[in-house]
């Protein structure tokens, strides 16, 4: 997967064309939920990585939970893939496929909502889940053993990698 759209975009910007819906969804209930928790929004704007890094050096009050609110952004339909707390041992267990720990319970906010950025390559898989009450974020990686390997996904697990992991 390149980690450059077509227009020259970072594959890790939020298009409003694609995510725009599920963000004003999230939007909306966040500013239900905990109210002593503050959003930084403007996450979503950076067009590419290094101006995303940018963003994140230069905002003091930054906190990790604006990376998880980000990731939850990133849902072509708002909601739709998400899974109880109990179900969170296996997120780490990738014999089990995602589809199966998804919910059918009714959500709360203790559910972990599923990026649409979770994946699966020949290099990697990932998983990239927010906790919706205050966008904990949660995350996963397994690499997998190659002999070559593909510099666009390498590159492409790097900016994940390293955007997830900034402050854990």
């Amino acid at each position: 997967m390149p980690h450059i759209r077509g227009d020259g975009l970072d594959v890790l910007f939020l298009d409003e064309q694609i995510f725009g819906h599920t963000k004003s969804k999230i939007d909306q209930i966040e500013s239900r939920l905990d109210k002593n928790m503050k959003i930084n929004r403007s996450i979503t704007v950076p067009k590419n990585s290094i101006e995303r890094l940018f963003w994140v050096l230069s905002h003091k009050n930054f906190s990790p939970n604006d990376i998880g609110y980000l990731f939850s952004c990133f849902q072509k339909q708002a909601g739709k893939n998400y899974c109880q707390p109990v179900d969170l041992l296996q997120v780490d267990d990738f014999e089990t496929s995602l589809d199966s720990i998804f919910s059918n319970n009714q959500r709360h906010g203790d559910c972990y909502f599923v990026s649409d950025k979770s994946m699966q390559n020949d290099l990697f898989s990932v998983r990239i889940l927010s906790r919706f009450r205050n966008f904990k974020l949660m995350t996963s990686f397994e690499l997998f053993n190659q002999t070559d390997i593909d510099k666009e996904e390498w590159e492409h697990f790097l900016r994940i990698f390293n955007l997830t992991s900034l402050f854990q």
